[in-house]
């Protein structure tokens, strides 16, 4: 761990040593402590010793050629090799957590992205089940798809905010694509001439109307890919999805190659979140979008009326086109959607999306839209052919096995594949099941996640009703919330404790025993700042250095506020940062750790950059003017509160 990184981490490790609790306290039976009443899967066990530690794989990626799965273990760190009744047949550990897998039939290969600051991707013989070469890629290395007509690997390098193409002979990069904003799953369309990828949060400012993540087209060409080809601007396409939609899931092509399928969430906050009925907080839904056109095509919205399907993530075709699934991971559901029968009702009424958005209706998809309750619990990545679909469950270390029907309305099987011993949860994990879980929401609408992915933020603007209305504010990350209090933009919330359980009654609108309260806080401050991509191999830049010393100076004032190591004074200021709607002047002071990636920024969320909210919002005006500064100085400062 380099010196940076290890220096952050041990303060603020240090500072929140005294915070975390010894095992959740509960009523329950001897054991594990089991409670009747709580959210915990049957076959999982809960260690509520002091020195708790979780033991669990947590399938992240599934890949099949015939009669093999390739399953990938993000925290397990290793790929396994099996048989189709569950057998393990090989088994090998990776360097890195891996994040997606893919299998090349022709040459007998397995290709893995494995995530780190320096993510690697692998490529592995299937038989021998070794690796046969490596290279090195971007920042959190989630998602890779191969192109046949370019011989080249396409890897979403999300905190990097770009593409690595990797040529398929040498498997050395060759280029970068930008994308838009955290990239996160990447496919081929139009005949491997079209690269779409699935681009996770919103890059708008947060106090406006019409804010949406999008998914970018690259146009690669028809011959074999070369990167000299990115300074035409005219390749490149950012497809506007409905407004609200945000934390992009995943992204699929259809079979012939015209239209790509991504998920997401779609959330109205333009209305004050006051209830669920009808998905009026949030819904949950896929796009199609039609790449020759370089256009959105329609919505569907996956919920029903009075039932939600939260948090849609992976999905994929069938070969034969029949079906698009959809995996639900709030709701641990797989999606059917019978894409045969809508293309013939789109015969006959032809989608006509809304600019900017879609109409409210949960009900479009009845009669199209089948619901498959699977095994275990934290559904996430799918593989699938035209016979069988299979499901990584991440939390309860399984694979679903879904036997496809011949007929929209035909028979489904399913059948749970166990992936080693069941887990052994220490609190903080069962803390982030109950965080990424729909079912104890009322109606399934949400979960923690829709509005906080990954336990930071969605970018977008919510009136919540507990500092009165008329007033929103941009969604906070919870990163070292525990550790950082007061709670919300405006401190109404003493502490992040007290957000926990205000959040699940008036935002999820369920009161859980205190005993998952807990377990909810224990993940939060298990949280860990992700090294930022600005850092060099660990380090602060040169420029980055000159930059620390401007923030500790006078000259600047920033470490008035912004003390190192949690980078806030936990106190209210008056920045002169409210408007005529805001209800109060002061605002809680936010850390900076992990600022590069919370944008947009201040308490609307007005600003999208740093400079702009330095130099256009004068932030800091009450102690420096910052406006003063060199070019070269405010680069530098900038560079520094970015590598936090």
């Amino acid at each position: 761990m380099s010196s940076v990184v290890f220096r952050r981490t041990f303060w603020v490790g240090l500072l929140l040593a005294g915070l975390v609790p010894i095992g959740v306290e509960g009523g329950g039976p001897p054991g594990d402590g089991r409670d009747a009443a709580w959210n915990l899967p049957p076959d999982v066990r809960l260690d509520r010793t002091p020195d708790a530690q979780a033991r669990y794989d947590e399938p992240s990626a599934v890949a099949f050629d015939g009669e093999t799965l390739v399953v990938a273990f993000r925290h397990g760190k290793r790929l396994v090799k099996l048989s189709r009744d569950g057998r393990e047949l090989a088994s090998l550990d990776l360097p890195a957590p891996p994040e997606d897998v893919i299998v090349r039939a022709d040459v007998r290969r397995a290709v893995v992205a494995c995530s780190a600051p320096q993510s690697r991707l692998i490529e592995i013989d299937l038989e021998r089940f070794s690796i046969v070469r490596e290279t090195a890629v971007g920042h959190t290395a989630v998602a890779v798809c191969y192109s046949p007509r370019h011989d080249a690997y396409f890897v979403a390098n999300r905190f990097n905010g770009d593409v690595s193409v990797v040529d398929g002979t040498t498997f050395r990069e060759t280029a970068r694509l930008p994308a838009a904003r955290e990239p996160v799953d990447v496919c081929l369309a139009a005949g491997d001439t079209v690269l779409a990828v699935a681009n996770h949060l919103p890059t708008d400012p947060a106090d406006r109307f019409a804010i949406t993540s999008v998914v970018t087209l690259w146009s690669l060409g028809e011959d074999r890919f070369e990167g000299h080809r990115l300074d035409d601007p005219n390749r490149r396409c950012d497809v506007r999805l409905p407004d609200g939609s945000t934390a992009l899931g995943g992204i699929a092509v259809s079979p012939d190659g015209k239209y790509v399928a991504v998920s997401h969430v779609l959330s109205n906050y333009q209305l004050v979140p006051s209830n669920l009925d009808g998905g009026w907080t949030n819904s949950n839904a896929v796009t199609l979008i039609d790449v020759g056109n370089r256009s959105m095509y329609t919505t569907l919205k996956l919920d029903e009326l009075y039932r939600g399907a939260a948090n849609p993530q992976d999905l994929c075709w069938t070969p034969d086109g029949r079906f698009l699934l959809v995996v639900c991971e709030g709701t641990h559901e797989l999606m059917l959607i019978d894409m045969a029968g809508l293309r013939r009702s789109f015969r006959v009424n032809p989608p006509r999306p809304l600019p900017g958005g879609t109409p409210h209706d949960p009900g479009l998809l009845p009669g199209y839209r089948r619901r498959i309750a699977l095994p275990g619990r934290g559904a996430w990545r799918l593989a699938c052919n035209d016979a069988y679909a299979y499901v990584c469950e991440r939390f309860t270390d399984t694979l679903a096995e879904v036997a496809l029907p011949d007929s929209p309305g035909g028979d489904v099987a399913v059948r749970r594949i166990r992936l080693g011993e069941p887990p052994v949860w220490s609190a903080a994990r069962w803390g982030e099941y109950l965080f990424h879980d729909a079912s104890t929401c009322y109606q399934n609408w949400q979960s923690c996640a829709s509005c906080h992915p990954d336990g930071r933020a969605d970018g977008l603007n919510w009136d919540l009703t507990n500092d009165g209305v008329g007033n929103p504010k941009n969604t906070k990350s919870l990163l070292l919330s525990h550790a950082t209090p007061p709670a919300m933009a405006s401190g109404v919330r003493k502490t992040a404790e007290d957000a926990v359980r205000a959040g699940f009654e008036h935002i999820l609108f369920a009161r859980r025993p205190e005993a998952e309260m807990k377990a909810v806080d224990a993940y939060l401050r298990s949280l860990q700042p992700v090294p930022s991509p600005h850092l060099i191999e660990g380090e602060l830049s040169p420029a980055a250095r000159r930059g620390r010393r401007l923030f500790e100076s006078e000259r600047t004032g920033c470490a008035v506020c912004h003390p190192a190591p949690l980078f806030t004074d936990r106190r209210m200021h008056d920045v002169h940062s409210a408007r005529p709607q805001d209800h109060r002047r002061a605002f809680d002071t936010p850390t900076l750790i992990e600022t590069w990636r919370t944008a947009p920024y201040l308490h609307d969320g007005r600003y999208t950059t740093l400079r702009a909210l330095l130099i256009d919002g004068k932030h800091g005006a009450p102690i420096a003017d910052l406006s003063e500064l060199s070019d070269e100085e405010l680069d530098a400062l900038l560079e520094y509160v970015l590598s936090l």
